[in-house]
């Protein structure tokens, strides 16, 4: 079942479900085949495998059921008209640093559905689990994800049952739901904000709030970036260890009397906690993996803590199996895992204590790597310390916790002991971190080597190989791992990233162009998007280049310095390896003025200059960039015999043009050049084929003052990539510039519709990748 779990984890999209219904039957054959082997040699019987068999064949089929019931509300949402009005009962909220956020319960077209509710309204007030709410905005599907391998919003959010999102107008308020569940939430949830208000509501308060409840969005970015760099987040999730150490009080507590009453004080606990902590993944897997420790004993059955994390695994993939796309899940089941299969062995030789946390690290590592691109070499021994004191600190917020429930308060004492301990665990993980030196950002692995590398750990590690190996059964025992990895390598063709074979990335960067080359061993830019509102270097271009296997970028050209298309490589700059930045030679005075006049009261705001690299070019026109033997750039527009300087904020139609050519390809990469540029062009190159072009990037983001008639019939491209943000505000592309294209038989690309588009240039000619297929 772990396979099973890491098969699926790691890429399976919504579109590959054949593929998942292929290799549910695979596994299903190789069982069968498994226990008529070597069954008896393995000691499982014949009554085991069939039980094991009809297990599985029942979790896939519930499985299957819940996957097709998301896709068919998504389906009923874009064909109906949407609701302008929703009504529903709260299920959880928070509040964000400029808005509230709040999860409904509604019944829908599509069936009951949860709606993700963001309130940005500045009267608004956080609503409590179990008020019943009428809500005025528009329902939406959740962005999907737009560049290959990163963030995807949609699924992330059906991970945790939410199908649609609304962005709230108005709100109205009902009588509060009265059922049992509800009246529970809310005295359980105002007790737990009254505990955390007796702290300071900073960092401390924020950390107790994640370590003893699960919730970390009273911590600030730069607390949780470094409990990230460390590799110590895990103690801001509800583990095995808040768990464990209640059930080793309530033991105490209830030696010598009835085990009956024991087992059920046991249960209620275990099961409020579960309410307290809003039932998050980590909360329900540990509190079914104890529930399954507590009656095995009366139910006469020995515990296995591999069969319970099978079981507890497949239990929540049958409720929610979208689960599988949720980066706390696969965390908290690989650290678990770990656990169970690792730390046993490696404590022949360090010990126990060292043996837990070294065998979670090496379950937890490989995926961190690959999805988070950060890797601490040093984290094991950071987590020495710092679980340490966690080990403590907890279990005394716990007590306070439960302290404060019966007696409806704390001692001043108390609270100042429990908060001074977590200022020192803050303390401890901000001098463990430093200057962050020891953080490393990383490259993501191919997917399948990942999966590939933690089944044959936890394959080789298993108790059922060391029975094997025992009795020197090694046939047995390679016929069994090729049986595991069979599906492993099948299932490897279901989620590989098309795009890291694609010679030209057209970047989703959103109202902003980018254009990624790939030429042998070097990575290029031209232009790189850019906004007042957030860091797209940050949050766009540096996952976008890690996920797609880019160590760096050895240079960045720039059409023209206007925010969308220059300010994101500035960013980019500050955070990661450019080489150079290649600017028109036009723009050579307003570069160094700006330079100059930057961090003064008098610079530009957003400007951005300053965080160039060291080394700029200023390109030449006509010049040739030579990237390989038979890739290169060259700038057609403007020309030379210009004999003025270009301010940065000069208008449009100043913006250089680049054609790039790409093993016999022509790809003509636009900016945002205006009809006005576009006529002097084809003037000056009359008789010529220069403006031959295989693709064509469409200027200023397919806006109906560029790509004129006489253009296009000069350019005579056979796709047009239409670089423009998702809902904009400015109407992009306009409906005269599609049509244009359109009755010259040209293949649209867009961006906001299709996410990146790639081209996988082949001697055939090309091939296109988009994201979000058409």
């Amino acid at each position: 079942m772990i396979t099973g779990i890491l098969l699926a984890s790691l890429g399976l999209e919504e579109g590959h479900l054949s593929g998942a219904f292929l290799l549910t039957a695979m596994i299903l054959g190789l069982c069968s085949l498994f226990f008529r082997s070597y069954g008896e040699e393995t000691g499982l019987d014949r009554r085991y495998g069939s039980g094991m068999l009809l297990c599985l064949a029942a979790g896939a089929l519930i499985f299957t059921h819940t996957w097709l019931a998301y896709d068919v509300g998504e389906e009923v949402l874009a064909r109906d008209r949407k609701p302008e009005t929703v009504t529903g009962v709260v299920c959880s909220g928070s509040t964000r640093e400029d808005h509230q956020q709040y999860v409904l319960l509604c019944d829908l077209p599509s069936g009951r559905k949860k709606v993700l509710c963001n309130d940005y309204r500045e009267s608004a007030e956080l609503p409590e689990p179990g008020d019943v709410l009428t809500v005025r905005g528009e329902l939406r599907l959740p962005s999907e994800r737009r560049n290959p391998g990163c963030f995807d919003y949609r699924r992330y959010l059906k991970s945790k049952g939410i199908l649609y999102t609304l962005s709230v107008k108005n709100c109205g308020r009902k009588e509060p739901d009265s059922r049992p569940v509800y009246v529970v939430l809310r005295a359980l949830g105002r007790k737990r904000q009254d505990f955390i208000s007796l702290f300071d509501p900073g960092d401390t308060g924020g950390l107790i709030r994640g370590a003893v409840f699960g919730d970390r969005t009273g911590l600030s970015e730069d607390v949780y970036r470094e409990f990230k760099g460390n590799g110590t987040a895990h103690i801001l999730a509800v583990s095995g260890l808040h768990v464990g150490f209640l059930l080793s009080v309530l033991q105490r507590l209830t030696k010598g009397h009835r085990a009956t009453a024991a087992i059920l004080l046991m249960t209620l606990t275990l099961i409020g906690y579960g309410f307290l902590t809003a039932w998050n993944v980590p909360t329900v897997r540990a509190v079914m993996i104890a529930l399954m420790a507590l009656y095995s004993r009366p139910a006469g059955r020995r515990f296995d803590m591999t069969s319970a994390v099978a079981a507890s695994a497949m239990i929540q993939l049958g409720i929610q199996p979208y689960q599988l796309f949720q980066a706390g899940f696969l965390l908290s089941y690989l650290a678990i895992a770990g656990l169970a299969f690792l730390s046993e062995p490696l404590s022949h030789f360090i010990g126990r204590t060292l043996a837990g946390l070294l065998s979670l690290q090496i379950a937890i590592i490989p995926y961190m790597i690959e999805s988070f691109n950060h890797w601490n070499p040093c984290s094991l021994l950071i987590n020495i310390p710092v679980v340490f004191l966690a080990s403590v600190m907890i279990p005394a917020a716990v007590i306070g916790f439960a302290v404060f429930l019966i007696a409806g308060g704390l001692p001043l004492w108390v609270t100042g002991w429990i908060s001074e301990m977590f200022e020192w665990e803050i303390r401890l993980n901000h001098l463990l971190y430093g200057q962050g030196d020891l953080d490393h950002l990383v490259l993501s692995p191919d997917a399948g080597v990942v999966i590939a590398l933690l089944a044959a750990v936890f394959f080789l590690s298993s108790e059922t190989v060391r029975i094997l190996l025992l009795r020197r059964s090694f046939r047995t025992a390679a016929g069994v791992f090729l049986m595991l990895m069979l599906p492993v390598m099948v299932y490897g063709s279901f989620f590989r990233n098309e795009f890291r074979d694609d010679e030209i990335v057209f970047v989703v960067v959103g109202q902003g162009d980018c254009t990624h080359i790939r030429a042998g061993s070097l990575d290029v830019l031209i232009d790189g998007g850019g906004s007042t509102f957030y860091n797209v270097g940050e949050q766009v271009l540096l996952p976008y280049l890690l996920k797609n296997g880019a160590p760096d970028v050895d240079l960045a050209c720039v059409t023209h310095l206007h925010t969308d298309h220059y300010l994101g490589i500035c960013q980019l700059a500050e955070e990661y390896p450019v080489g150079a930045v290649g600017i028109p030679s036009e723009y050579r005075r307003s570069v160094r003025d700006l330079q100059k006049g930057a961090g003064t009261k008098d610079a530009k705001p957003g400007s951005g200059l300053l965080m160039l690299p060291d080394e700029i070019r200023f390109f030449e026109p006509g010049e040739r960039i030579t990237l390989t033997e038979d890739v290169y750039i060259k700038p057609i527009w403007p020309v030379a015999g210009r004999d003025r300087e270009i301010s940065a904020d000069d208008p449009n139609e100043n913006n250089m043009v680049y054609m790039i050519h790409y093993k016999g390809v022509r790809i003509m990469v636009t900016g945002d050049l205006l009809e006005a540029d576009e006529l002097e062009m084809l003037d000056y190159y009359a008789g010529t084929d220069t403006l031959k072009c295989d693709v064509l990037k469409v200027a200023h983001h397919g806006s109906k003052s560029s790509s004129c008639e006489a253009f296009l019939d000069a350019a005579a491209p056979s796709v047009a990539v239409i670089q423009a943000g998702e809902n904009n505000l400015y109407g992009h592309p306009h409906r005269v510039t599609l049509e244009k294209l359109e009755d010259r038989g040209i293949l649209i690309c867009r961006t906001d519709q299709s996410g990146a588009v790639g081209l996988d240039i082949r001697r055939g000619g090309i091939v296109i990748d988009r994201v979000i297929p058409s």
